[in-house]
């Protein structure tokens, strides 16, 4: 039977066995428990003794139980890890107020501006998405623990300063940052351990730097609230910008035009100087080749009517992208700054006519992994200039930079050049600062997009004539491609004198490079064949006696040279080289 005394089935009792816990009454109103897991739980409240903070008081458990302080002024009370009853301030008691401020990324004098109050939610602040590599080490900022000065980059630059400044609080009260974005916190401007617990000690100011690991989706997207006594205080938000390749121009095509409505270059300067110089006889306007046609007249009678591409090189278009897609409606308001840069390294030789061995030209990217070196701030002639080839101003989205690094081919101009071998890398990236533009070969502000790798080479000889009535006259020479190596020998040039003589030039070996000058010696009808050496002038061979032609040349396992009858005047004297080339790499390629 069930009585008042006992309870009912299910009501608590007391088995008498101390290794039982659990105990209740069944259903025939017998008090039994479950076995204890425990070898030892003194007080029966299930907690192993090993385990129990107090096995004699069963009011007290284990490490992380429920528990009492005492203290009416906390909640939540747990046992700690030294056994000890410890509750939180209760945080609805705390009254104060907070402000927090945020800077802009890139402290120092390219960014890192404080935003007014007033501004801190109607503009915000803006950095960098941090997928750079400022120290240079090889790997993304976002993924470095620390990001610290090298020997090829710079400490970190992109994270925001944050300031909590909380006023009127008691000890206890905490200020909680309350984040929304792909961001992350640290002590440093430079990283370090990441802040996991974002609750602030309310009786003192705090700074903390703010990272944004990717790129905003839309502008102000990034908020960070204060929340103290249970309610928000303040809240900023930010916008974290990037630039992405949208499109490479650079394969040999008329498409698109310039001016078309697939692009939207919008800077006169820099479109005018496109329609002007990009331009090729065959409508491309982009691409590896010849280019630039030769205006109508540009040279004097009689070689008035030439045509023809009078550049050779390539010519490449960059289309980037702004991230995120709506912060090109923002640029002045949030003083956003783009520019469009470049570093070169070169390996490129030439051979002059009047010189026996080749002028190398070799430069190397800046150490500092992030610094230009060929965005110099140069008028035409002696550069494009930056309102030339870089348009940073969107009327979409989308912003430009265009190159076409090359080689005068046409003789009065090529600068006597008789091979010319060039080897260009270039890295092209935008960067960014807020409220000061960046100009020039220098490392500041921050790059806000992946560096985009392009190569240009080509082996250009002088080989052909603008004007073949007359191949011999430099002026109107020409530099072509070369489209393989081994021997060969470059176009004899006219040097004085004039003649209307045809020659044939047959290579049979080369110890590198040989420069030969062609002199006619009226005096005694011959052509002298002269090898120009370091130590001076030699005499190779000469032709048998002939005032009219045809003459032949022969210096004996090195070169043949065969001169039809013309006419001729007493000082002819034509130069040529004959030299072994390397196989050349003709090419334009693009990433």
């Amino acid at each position: 039977k069930y009585s008042a005394e006992l309870g009912g089935p299910g009501s608590p009792c007391d088995d008498g066995d101390p290794h039982t816990i659990n105990d209740v009454h069944d259903e025939n109103c017998n008090c039994a428990g479950v076995p204890s897991p425990c070898i030892t739980d003194i007080d029966g409240d299930g907690v192993c003794k090993e385990d129990d903070c107090n096995d004699l008081e069963k009011t007290i458990g284990a490490v992380g139980s429920p528990c009492d302080d005492g203290d009416p002024n906390t909640i939540n009370d747990r046992m700690n890890d030294e056994c000890h009853c410890v509750g939180e301030f209760d945080q609805r008691l705390c009254k104060g107020s907070v402000t927090i401020d945020i800077y802009n990324g890139l402290y120092g004098s390219y960014g890192g501006q404080i935003i007014p109050n007033s501004d801190k939610l109607t503009k915000g602040a803006v950095t960098v998405a941090n997928k750079n590599d400022t120290n240079g080490n090889g790997h993304p900022d976002k993924d470095d623990f620390e990001v610290l000065a090298g020997p090829t980059g710079r400490d970190e630059v992109d994270l925001m300063k944050l300031i909590i400044k909380p006023t009127g609080f008691t000890k206890g009260c905490k200020v909680k940052i309350e984040p929304t974005g792909n961001i992350a916190f640290y002590n440093k401007s430079t990283k370090g351990p990441k802040i996991t617990n974002l609750k602030f000690d309310a009786t003192k100011n705090t700074i903390i730097w703010v990272e944004a690991i990717s790129e905003s989706l839309s502008v102000r997207d990034i908020i960070i609230k204060a929340r103290a006594g249970g309610i928000v205080k303040d809240e900023v938000k930010a916008t974290a910008i990037w630039v992405q390749k949208k499109n490479v121009f650079y394969t040999r095509s008329a498409t698109p035009t310039p001016n078309g409505s697939s692009l939207s270059i919008n800077k006169k300067s820099m479109l005018d100087y496109i329609l002007y110089y990009s331009n090729a006889t065959d409508g491309t306007w982009w691409g590896f080749g010849s280019y630039r046609p030769i205006p109508p007249n540009a040279y004097p009678k009689p070689h008035n009517n030439i045509t023809g591409d009078g550049f050779f090189g390539g010519r490449i278009l960059y289309e980037y992208e702004l991230l995120p897609t709506d912060v090109h409606l923002e640029l002045l308001n949030l003083g956003i700054s783009y520019d469009l840069t470049r570093r070169i390294s070169r390996n490129s030789s030439f051979l002059k006519y009047n010189s026996f061995k080749f002028k190398q030209i070799i430069s190397a990217h800046k150490a500092q992994n992030e610094e230009a070196n060929d965005d110099e701030e140069k008028l035409p002639p002696n550069g494009p200039g930056d309102f030339l080839d870089e348009d940073e101003t969107p009327t979409a989205n989308e912003i430009y930079q265009y190159d076409a690094p090359s080689q005068i081919i046409v003789g009065y101009q090529s600068d006597n050049f008789a091979v010319y071998i060039k080897k260009l890398n270039f890295e092209d990236f935008a960067r960014v600062s807020f409220g000061k533009d960046i100009v020039g070969n220098i490392q500041e502000g921050s790059r806000c997009s992946d560096k985009y790798i392009w190569e240009l080479e080509y082996t250009l000889k002088s080989s052909g004539s603008y004007y073949p009535s007359d191949p011999y006259n430099g002026f109107v020479q020409k530099l072509e491609p070369v489209s393989s190596g081994g021997l060969t020998y470059t176009i004899p040039r006219r040097l004085s004198g004039s003649s209307t003589v045809n020659i044939l030039i047959n290579p049979i070996s080369s110890l590198g490079v040989e420069a030969y000058i062609l002199v006619w010696d009226s005096s005694i009808n011959k052509w002298k064949l002269i090898e120009r050496t370091s130590t001076g002038n030699i005499l190779r061979a000469q032709s048998p006696t002939s005032s009219t032609g045809p003459w032949t040349i022969n210096y004996t396992g090195f070169v043949e040279v065969s001169i039809s009858t013309g006419t001729l005047t007493p000082s002819v004297i034509l130069g040529f080289h004959v030299l072994d080339l390397p196989a050349p790499t003709n090419k334009l390629t693009a990433k």
